[in-house]
Order: C-alpha cells, then structure tokens, then sequence
C-alpha cells in the first residue's frame, strides 16, 4: 500500500489543533477518567425508552430533593457521549411530531420550495463559515505518502515531549473562541464525529472515530475497561454515591440494575445501541463531490427550518446552532431537536424580524446589571458600553461562535433543562462577576471591548465544572420580564402547531 489518507489532528470535538499541540497532561486525562465514570452513571439513567425518565412531564414528579440532586447533575455537564439523546429527553423533543422532516426536506430540495432567494443566499454564505476548522466542515483530504505520514507522526511525538496516552484536549482548547469564528472550539469528548457517534466513552480521540466512515461505533471495546476505571476511581465521589443511587433508582427504567455488572451492562447497551449521529452519513458519496458532509446536512436543515416557519425563515445565528446539533444527532433527529427549541420552546423570538427576544433580553440583563453590580455598570456607563456591545451573540448563538466550546455545550445543557433563556442571563452575570474586579480597573474604551469580548475564556479549562457548579448556578435573578421565560406554547410531545403560518 503506496498511500493513506490521513485524517488531521484534532481535539476532542473534532477542531483542527495547531501543528505542534502537546498531547494531553496528566489532568486532562484525569478529566476524561472522571467523565466516564460519570458516563457510566448517565447510562444507569437511560432505560429502555432513552432517557424518557428525564423529560418534563416525568421530571414533575420527583421531589425536591432528586429534583435537585439531578439539576446538579446537570451542571456538572452532561457527558459528551450521551449528550445526543439527553438533550432531546431534557428539552421534551422525544416523539414530538410538529417537525413534518419527510415532508420538508422533500419541499425544501425542490425547485418550487417557495423560498425567497435572499434567504437562499444567506443561507449559502453562512454555511462554510459556520465551523469551518470542524472535520464535518473539511473536504475529503488527498491521500498521502506513507513516508510523509510517519515522519509527520515522529515530528508530533517529538514536539509533545515523548508522547502521552490520550487524545484530545481538555474542555476549550484549539485556541480563542469555540466553535466557529477565529478559531475551532475545545473540548469535553469527541466532536460531530466523535460525541455522538462513538456514542460511548469519553476518549478524546475525534479523528480516530472520524476514521471510520459509516458510522461504526468504536467506543464499544473499552467499556470493560471503562468499568475498572470506574471502580478504581469512584473513591473520590463516595459521598455522592447514596443519594445517586437513589436517583437512578427513581429515574432509571431498569430498576433491576444494580451492582457492578448491572452498571456495565447499562453502559455497554447505551454504547452498542446509541444512535451513530454525525458518522451515520458520512460517506461522501451521497454528497455532491467535494462537500464537507457538514455542510451539505446544514444546508438542507436550514432550508427546511426556513419552509417550516416562513416568518422566521432564516437568521444568522441560527447555523451555529443547528451545526451543532448535527454533531451531536443524525440529520432527522437534529432538525426534530432544532425545530422544537424554536417553536414549542419559544426561541424563534430570538430570530424573528426584529429580533424581539433578543431586545428584550439585552434591555433585561442592562437592568440586571445595575441591580447587582452597581459599580461595574456605572464603569460601563463611562465608556458608553451596554450589553449590546458584547453579549448579543452570547444570546443568539448560545456562545458557540464566541465561547469555548466546551462552556457552550455546557450551557446548552442547561437551557435544553431549563427550557427557557435564564441560563443566559446566569452565565452573563457570572461571568461579570467574577471578572468585576479587572474591568473596574480598565481606562481605556479600546482595551474595555476587548476584555468583554474575551471575558469567557478568562476561565481556564480546569475551571469551568467549578464554574458553572459554583458561579452559574448560585445566581437567581429575577427579572423585570416575565414574559422573556413564558411558558412554552406546546407541552412536550404533542399540542397544537406550534407554527401558525403552518397550521
């Protein structure tokens, strides 16, 4: 064999690294073990009827103790395996019919689609520059000599220092921001190829699973050692180990399972069964040639979004978050998922013509920032920054074209839990703040947007669980508007059309 194709270094979601990475430290990979081993008790929960104990309605009859036990769960960060089909659990999307894909994407692929041309543009330009360094954005690479290949592997060993065991990064990493923008994002485990689609264990190793193509699961083999893992390292969360277990025991499906073997065989099921997500379809030869598969399914996503819901159509903003969902989920379930966070859940205000979610949700954080940080906003105040000089896309794109990935992710967690916009304002105020302290210290306009624009990645990778754990969730605003967290217009998995131009 003359020649290989190589697939590019990554970090654990799938973001090209920078020629010359050092391979994860002895942390980081403590962090993939702790991830696990969280994985394993995250699949306890799954059930045979994917995680549906964690939907809203059911979520309504734990008490308040299990309820809060499984919010700090949440915040812990939900692991990147499982993420998938969690979210779709968390946010009431499960079986949720008002998505019609079949029907749409046969009309949005159609010559008569109904769509306004400038839509189609827009579309068209935001597609390459969504996540442009992820390996779903990148078009199929050349084959390479073998020799060029092993010298450029010795080049990489060399540069990290000897090697190392694990891939991957820790939870931002690949440089400044998450995702798309300057540079690619950072992360807890795997990418649209490695998260959902290995659908197992944490390995950090996103270009080993982009490998194989069709969508073949290759988490599977390490479970058995996933397990050991899991009872050689579990000593540190012992204090945890009652009260959980009595939440797996309320939410979990299987109430059967217990012990050590019931937990293996629980992982090695949400393992070996979960969908294959972003490698379901990776093949490019379904692509026309050249298109990143990334691409092509966002393409078709947005369009079919823009036929469902005509007023909306199409906002910039909207392809980060989608992309991302198609890392996590196969096309169907990727647009079921977006389709329902924009109607049932009410954040298509966010995009519609005038962008009435996002106005009112500026104008509410301005208040609560005079509220809680009196002297930080009259600082602001002296420099004529207001929160729409900095946090606009940190409400309509979730962070994910600004933030490390990792922390978006995080917070998509959260708001697929809370099903509303207040995890937005809780992380903009923690982030304020905890960086109080150095923006009073500022002089300078110039110097002041910059700090802001780079405010979340001043907390480093090894920070962000304590974060969100401590930070994020200690804050409780209440707002001026309740209308910005009304109630969604459509209750879980059924009720009316939650688009009237289609109903």
């Amino acid at each position: 064999m003359d020649d290989l194709v190589v697939e590019p270094a990554t970090d654990r979601f799938g973001f090209l690294v920078p020629a010359g990475t050092p391979l994860p430290a002895a942390e980081q990979r403590e962090a993939l073990v702790r991830e696990n081993r969280r994985l394993v008790k995250w699949a306890a929960m799954r059930g045979s009827d994917e995680y549906a104990a964690l939907s809203p309605e059911r979520r309504g009859s734990l008490s308040a103790a299990r309820a809060a036990q499984l919010e700090r769960r949440v915040y812990k960060g939900v692991p990147d395996a499982v993420r998938g089909l969690v979210w779709q659990a968390l946010g009431g999307s499960q079986g949720w019919e008002g998505h019609r894909y079949h029907e749409l994407r046969t009309q949005a692929l159609s010559d008569s689609s109904g769509l306004d041309p400038a839509v189609v543009d827009q579309i068209e330009l935001d597609l390459h520059r969504t996540f442009p360094t992820n390996v779903l954005w990148l078009p199929p690479r050349p084959p390479a000599p073998v020799d060029r290949v092993v010298a450029s592997l010795e080049a990489m060993v060399e540069a990290s220092g000897g090697g190392g065991e694990g891939g991957g990064g820790g939870e931002s990493g690949g440089g400044e921001s998450g995702g798309g923008g300057e540079s690619g994002g950072g992360g807890e485990s795997g990418s649209g190829s490695g998260a959902a689609a290995a659908g197992g264990l944490a390995t950090g190793d996103a270009s080993a699973a982009v490998a194989a193509e069709g969508g073949a699961l290759s988490g599977a083999a390490d479970v058995g050692a996933a397990g050991a893992a899991v009872e050689g390292e579990g000593e540190g969360e012992e204090d945890e180990a009652e009260e959980e277990s009595e939440l797996l025991e309320e939410l979990s499906a299987r109430s059967d399972a217990s012990g050590a073997s019931a937990v293996s065989t629980a992982t090695s099921s949400a393992v070996s069964s979960a969908p294959s997500g972003a490698l379901s379809d990776l093949s490019l030869d379904r692509y026309p040639a050249g298109t990143p598969p990334g691409v092509e399914r966002l393409r078709v996503l947005l369009r079919m979004y823009a036929v469902l819901d005509p007023e909306a159509a199409y906002c910039q903003s909207m392809n980060f978050v989608c992309g991302t969902l198609l890392m996590y989920a196969p096309p169907e379930v990727a647009f079921r998922v977006f389709a329902h966070l924009m109607g049932p859940l009410g954040f298509r205000r966010m995009y519609l013509p005038g962008l009435p979610l996002l106005m009112d949700c500026l104008d509410e954080l301005g208040e609560q920032l005079a509220r809680q940080l009196p002297r930080l906003d009259r600082h602001l105040q002296t420099f004529g920054v207001g929160p729409s000089l900095f946090a606009t896309q940190w409400f309509m794109t979730f962070g994910l074209d600004q933030f490390p990935f990792g922390m978006a992710l995080r917070l998509l967690d959260l708001l697929f839990y809370e099903r509303t916009v207040m995890p937005l304002f809780r992380l903009a105020l923690a982030l304020l703040k905890k960086r109080q302290r150095a923006l009073l210290a500022i002089r300078d306009s110039t110097e002041m947007m910059t700090a802001l624009r780079r405010l979340p990645l001043s907390i480093s990778d090894d920070k962000i669980e304590a974060f969100f754990s401590r930070d994020v969730a200690a804050q409780k605003p209440k707002l001026s508007r309740p209308h910005i967290l009304s109630p969604p217009a459509v209750a879980g998995n059924g009720g009316a059309d939650p688009f009237p131009a289609q109903a």
